[in-house]
């Protein structure tokens, strides 16, 4: 319970408190289109085409306003200010929305449709280069978002149930848990780093 407590008081009122942010894995953020379509790859400029100018006539689904999900779009595509585009509150409705109209397009966590290639498709994504599959192209993938735990560093860095937790989230086991739930696990270098940036010291 005493490191819950500390990893959880950085979700409070930051007095006398250090937020501080570890990442623990990846999460690709997938386009993805009615079976219907033919739309098989995009680049960065056909979305802000298709959800910030709103000039493509697609129907828009995605995340609400509430949803981080939608501040990382957001943050790499533009501000989507269309009034026609349906928010919603979770993934669910979002998949309803696509796979009930023949020209909705929408954006979800790759971990909740990876198995759900069977009633909609997925759309690659171009960064420049080619197009990269969410799927199966994780490393090069343009819209991959880090997945955060934020936690207190003047509580958890002088508690050693917090600090295992921490590493043990880095650790092959807990890399092993961010993919079993359909995200990517973070390569060797960036766990190094991480134990770096946020001063662990994590035995292996």
């Amino acid at each position: 319970a005493d490191a819950i407590d500390a990893l959880g008081n950085a979700g409070k009122p930051c007095q006398g408190k250090e937020p501080k942010s570890l990442i623990v894995g990846r999460d690709m953020l997938s386009i993805i289109v009615n079976p219907a379509s033919d739309l098989a790859c995009v680049t960065i400029q056909d979305l802000v085409s298709i959800f910030i100018d709103a000039s493509e006539g697609y129907t828009l689904c995605g995340a609400d306003t509430q949803s981080g999900t939608r501040d990382f779009f957001e943050e790499e595509i533009g501000e989507i200010t269309d009034p026609s585009f349906s928010g919603f509150a979770n993934d669910e409705d979002i998949l309803d929305c696509v796979v009930n109209d023949v020209n909705a397009i929408a954006f979800v966590p790759v971990a909740y449709i990876a198995d759900k290639s069977d009633q909609v498709n997925i759309v690659n994504v171009d960064g420049g280069d080619s197009c990269k599959s969410p799927l199966t192209e994780a490393d090069a993938y343009p819209l991959a978002r880090p997945l955060f735990i934020v936690y207190d560093a003047l509580a958890t860095l002088t508690d050693e149930q917090a600090i295992d937790y921490l590493c043990c989230l880095l650790s092959d086991d807990g890399q092993k848990i961010v993919e079993s739930v359909g995200y990517t696990p973070l390569a060797a270098v960036e766990i190094a780093n991480e134990i770096e940036t946020n001063g662990l010291v994590c035995v292996a």
